[in-house]
């Protein structure tokens, strides 16, 4: 579940206090002491963590995301060793793979934050828009990536920076 606190939007977390109603409801711990050892014993091995890495499992009203759903653990330092990762995203208006891509991209980039990893998404108006801006941006791209093709039915993605092509 998404939840907002202090004005910051954080996706697919849980509460501490209610992963302590639920595993002493279901039986796996008799106390809530006993619940947030459990609890303490999964975020050791890694099943969890705090959002901000800045708790460890407490009953307390404290956002923590399971492992699986924590996209910032896929990126390393080496990622963001020249700054912030600039990332381009271009599709059309109507084209699911472009609408996911760039929803996906946002997402990462509010985990962990605007100093880290920047978006730029634009949806062109039209599949025919989209297909002349990327007629004109190839060549740019093809400078480091001349073997890749590039469809007009999905999105592009690239540094903004160097021009790196990702995907598309």
């Amino acid at each position: 579940q998404h939840r907002v606190f202090k004005l910051k939007k954080y996706y697919k977390c849980f509460v501490g206090e209610q992963a302590v109603d639920w595993i002493v409801n279901n039986g796996y711990a008799e106390t809530r002491e006993e619940a947030v050892e459990l609890g303490r014993q999964l975020q050791d091995e890694g099943v969890f963590r705090h959002v901000k890495d800045d708790h460890k499992f407490k009953d307390k009203f404290l956002f923590y995301r399971l492992a699986k759903h924590d996209r910032s653990l896929r990126m390393t330092e080496y990622d963001f060793a020249n700054g912030p990762m600039m990332l381009s995203i271009h599709g059309f208006v109507g084209c699911p793979f472009c609408k996911r891509a760039i929803d996906a991209a946002e997402s990462l980039a509010n985990e962990v934050g605007p100093d880290l990893f920047v978006v730029d998404a634009l949806e062109h108006e039209d599949k025919s828009s989209y297909t002349e801006w990327l007629k004109a941006k190839r060549p740019d791209l093809a400078v480091l990536y001349p073997s890749a093709s590039y469809h007009t039915a999905s999105p592009i993605v690239f540094t903004s920076d160097t021009d790196e092509y990702v995907g598309g």
